[in-house]
């Protein structure tokens, strides 16, 4: 009885700290941001830019030239608001990433 109650607890804690990832905000569209800077790692799955969006972290690849809004040279942290959406992650895990729809700094 006692396996089977510390088992229970176990699978409810897992479940308890499990984060869904929500889409942006319907209201206007826009999210509030702050890039913070590269991802510098060197893996298959690594790269691009983080973003705090809210209380999460994303990353970014980047930012189309369309849209006028350039990260060379940047100095982070860079208060941002942006319309965007979640992207598959192609390595299989939990996915960071969101692909950048609209952005401009606030």
């Amino acid at each position: 009885m006692k396996k089977i109650l510390l088992a229970t607890i176990i699978v409810l804690s897992i479940l308890a700290a499990c984060k869904k990832i929500e889409n942006p905000p319907q209201d206007d569209g826009f999210s509030n941001g702050v890039i913070t800077g590269e991802d510098l790692k060197m893996c298959s799955c690594c790269g691009g830019f983080y973003i705090n969006i809210d209380t999460a972290r994303y990353r970014f690849y980047g930012i189309p030239d369309s849209l006028h809004f350039s990260l060379q040279n940047a100095v982070y942290p860079i208060p941002v608001k942006l319309k965007w959406k979640m992207k598959d992650n192609p390595c299989g895990k939990m996915s960071d990433l969101i692909v950048v729809l609209q952005i401009k700094k606030r």
